[in-house]
């Protein structure tokens, strides 16, 4: 199959999952021809939004890369703005990537990471989604054979434990190929129904860069909140984001409450850690 025949397969199957009507039009250009220019001013604000975290926003950027309107033509940059409002629970984000997954433009073909976004999207409520499933997998044969698919139902249907399970595996990569940001969104998953060692997992990735993108503020954030709910491993960290002023102000009594929390419930590291900042007054 030519080139050309390819570019404009790829815009017929991504107009049906476009939600924008604005963008309808264009979607029927091929993406090589569409003129690209410096970003307007009206469009600065948009980039802006995308890259504070705006999940509409970055899905948008995602669509403007993929058409090449308004915004340099490229399926890697359309990849990685929809991965980043995919994360955020952006269902029509999650169908796309999906898509691109299971083409291979912007990144390799993978149909296991197009089977996640998938069950992720179908999870949220796209039909879109239920439907390519079965356009892709007839009757679901294949994808029962991974290994995986059973614990992922349970992720998807609800389970925080499931949901932690399997964002473990996809941190550490435990029989399965690790992935960051599949594992980010399956904590954020259980840290939607208070899940608080989900939330501390999500502080640690946040905090290290641990296979997504490095956010000591948002990380300082998570970990306050599953300290709060009386993790010690959790109170322990936000002692050392105190002590270090790491995402927060520099705060010694802070980190001193907080490594007491911790060592009230047993925790030999904070108890370690207390010592030393009386030793250093």
């Amino acid at each position: 199959m030519c080139p050309v025949i390819i570019s404009q397969l790829k815009i017929r199957v991504l107009t049906a999952l476009f939600v924008f009507c604005g963008y309808l039009a264009l979607a029927a250009c091929h993406p090589q021809t569409v003129q690209t220019s410096h970003i307007a001013p009206k469009d600065e604000q948009l980039l802006a939004d995308a890259q504070a975290g705006d999940a509409v926003a970055q899905f948008i950027m995602g669509v403007n890369h993929f058409i090449g309107d308004r915004a340099e033509q490229s399926d890697a940059m359309a990849f990685d703005w929809y991965r980043k409002a995919a994360i955020q629970g952006h269902e029509q984000a999650q169908l796309n990537l999906a898509t691109m997954y299971l083409n291979g433009w912007g990144n390799i073909r993978d149909e296991k990471s197009a089977l996640f976004w998938l069950m992720a999207s179908k999870a949220l409520g796209s039909r879109e989604a239920d439907e390519k499933l079965g356009e892709a997998w007839p009757g679901h044969q294949k994808p029962l054979a991974y290994p995986e698919v059973g614990m992922l139902k349970r992720a998807f249907g609800g389970s925080a434990d499931a949901q932690r399970y399997m964002a473990t595996r996809y941190r550490h990569g435990v029989y399965i190929a690790s992935d960051g940001y599949k594992a980010l969104y399956l904590y954020s998953l259980a840290a939607d129904q208070n899940d608080a060692q989900a939330k501390h997992h999500i502080g640690m990735m946040l905090r290290a860069g641990e296979g997504v993108p490095r956010d000591v503020a948002a990380a300082a954030k998570w970990t306050e909140q599953a300290a709060r709910q009386g993790l010690m491993a959790a109170q322990h960290e936000l002692g050392h984001l105190y002590r270090l002023g790491t995402g927060v102000p520099l705060d010694i009594d802070l980190a001193r409450h907080w490594y007491g929390k911790a060592a009230a419930q047993g925790y030999s590291a904070s108890k370690f850690f207390l010592q030393m900042l009386d030793q250093t007054i």
